[in-house]
């Protein structure tokens, strides 16, 4: 329900995912209140039951927002410290993009650290200390993000 509208789920989509997470739940006995639990497809859900299966217990599963661990494990968090600038992308960047996104994580991050978010298409407006560039129309993905790298420098430091 929270991020399924983002992907172009409709009402009536997002309401037969939900069912459908909590009908595997239920068969796999999994609870479906676990923070989380419908994160990356619903993950979390089988891994869960893998390690009730393996282990008979669900304890050795520990469901952590995955933005700031995949940023920790590779070093991410380091090269912050002496970087100029952060360019993140995301598809649609909106209202939801702040809240337990990869956008929104790398903000918390950044600290001092200008940020520019590269989108497929903006709804929300840039938050302090940010700049959203919105692609260029082009077939070419290359050619998209080669353009809005050198938007994302000319803006921050000009010619």
């Amino acid at each position: 329900a929270v991020f399924g509208p983002q992907k172009g789920a409709t009402p009536e989509q997002v309401e037969a995912l939900d069912r459908g997470i909590a009908a595997l739940c239920e068969a796999l006995g999994v609870d479906p209140t676990t923070p989380g639990m419908g994160a990356a497809g619903a993950i979390p859900v089988g891994i869960t039951w893998l390690s009730t299966v393996l282990h008979g217990t669900p304890e050795h599963v520990h469901i952590l927002p995955g933005a700031p661990v995949v940023a920790d494990s590779t070093g991410l968090t380091q090269a912050l410290e002496g970087a100029d600038l952060l360019i993140t992308g995301e598809g649609a960047f909106d209202s939801q993009s702040l809240q337990g996104k990869v956008v929104g994580t790398l903000l918390g991050m950044a600290g001092q650290t200008p940020v520019t978010i590269v989108a497929g298409r903006s709804d929300s407006p840039a938050p302090q200390g940010a700049e959203v560039l919105v692609l260029k129309e082009s077939t070419s993905v290359r050619e998209q993000l080669v353009d809005a790298g050198r938007r994302a420098i000319l803006h921050r430091y000009g010619s």
